[in-house]
């Protein structure tokens, strides 16, 4: 999340707190959502996935669970190298 106070073209706003996110055509979902993500897919293009895939569907994680923050050591760090990159172009 601190991402999105970095850089202005991140619209905290549209962020959607869920695992994974289908919008028409587009699927969008956090890694650790992976075989959601796959099954999500498979099924949008059709696929017989049956009713045991790879694992049950987790419980709902809460818009707490599903937001993540770096430790201030490693957002320091990113911000360091943040401005270096800043300076050299």
């Amino acid at each position: 999340m601190q991402m999105a106070d970095v850089f202005p073209f991140i619209e905290k706003e549209n962020f959607i707190h869920k695992g994974i996110v289908c919008d028409k055509n587009v699927i969008t979902g956090i890694g650790m959502f992976f075989r959601e993500f796959a099954k999500e897919v498979l099924c949008r293009f059709g696929y017989d996935i049956g009713k045991n895939f790879m694992r049950e569907k987790p419980e709902d994680f809460s818009e707490d669970e599903l937001t993540f923050y770096w430790s201030k050591e490693k957002y320091d760090e990113f911000l360091e190298e943040l401005q270096v990159y800043k300076n050299s172009v």
